[in-house]
């Protein structure tokens, strides 16, 4: 319990107080883990017997070093497009459930919580649309900012149950040495 809440306490940090450094890291350990598989996937398509299989592996290198270099060279870029994309993605589903909803207003038990939630996603979408690089460091903020105060539930856990009474039904639990009968 100590050390996940010590590792987590860590990364909260980490998230909390550089939330634009720790996204492009991440992103640029992708792009280096795809630019190593790249080398490789090239490597040893030459050992490949078969022309398809080595036309592919070579096509499949290539692909992995063009995406890499992106990911390594733009990580800003990769991580505004992925925040347009989910942006773009609330807008059309908090749109469609609004719609849904205010359709379903003439029902006798109304939809307000969809309606409610509808509009929610509207806004959020338009707020990762608006600023893309302000909602990928509040994301990231906020997650480290709740895995900080998960941490600290998880250290002070440990420390009540490091200190509480050892019983079992009731009765104090001693440690005491034992010997090995062998018959």
């Amino acid at each position: 319990m100590v050390t996940r809440g010590l590792i987590t306490l860590t990364t909260g940090l980490l998230l909390l107080l550089t939330p634009e450094l720790t996204v492009k890291t991440v992103v640029m350990i992708l792009g280096g883990i795809l630019l190593l598989n790249a080398l490789l996937t090239l490597l040893l398509s030459f050992r490949q017997k078969s022309s398809a299989v080595r036309s592919f592996r070579v096509a499949q290198g290539i692909f992995n070093a063009a995406v890499g270099l992106v990911l390594v060279l733009a990580p800003e870029m990769v991580v505004n497009l992925f925040i347009i994309v989910i942006g773009i993605m609330l807008l059309l589903f908090g749109f469609l459930q609004f719609v849904g909803a205010l359709n379903a207003m003439t029902m006798p038990n109304k939809p307000w919580f969809l309606l409610v939630s509808g509009l929610i996603m509207i806004l959020g979408g338009s707020f990762l649309l608006a600023k893309p690089e302000t909602s990928t460091q509040t994301i990231v903020s906020i997650l480290g900012g709740i895995m900080v105060l998960y941490s600290l539930a998880e250290l002070y856990s440990a420390w009540k149950l490091s200190r509480a009474p050892k019983t079992y039904q009731g009765n104090a639990v001693e440690d005491v040495t034992y010997e090995e009968i062998n018959e």
